[in-house]
């Protein structure tokens, strides 16, 4: 697991976010709870070709939900600034 944890790491820093995608969804199966995991995703469906707001700002939800820091972490990170508007993202962060 600790192999995949890495692998993600990665594909993100490389900007392969298909990978990301592909390989944190499976990771997350089985650990639902990592928020670290759960924000690399939500990034990865936030940057690339392959945007989706709304399934970024699930995955910031669910993390949220485990650790309410991470709705700082994400209102100060510029990788989100593309889907700020967006009615999921939007939505996400109650205003």
């Amino acid at each position: 697991m600790e192999i995949r944890t890495t692998l993600v790491k990665i594909y993100l820093r490389t900007q392969q976010y298909g990978l990301v995608r592909r390989e944190g969804e499976l990771l997350l199966k089985q650990k639902p709870d990592d928020t670290e995991l759960l924000y690399d995703l939500a990034l990865a469906w936030t940057l690339g070709d392959a945007r989706h707001p709304s399934k970024a700002a699930e995955k910031l939800k669910q993390a949220v939900r485990i650790d309410r820091e991470i709705r700082q972490r994400a209102e100060d990170d510029t990788a989100f600034d593309g889907i700020r508007d967006h009615p999921a993202f939007v939505g996400w962060q109650g205003r």
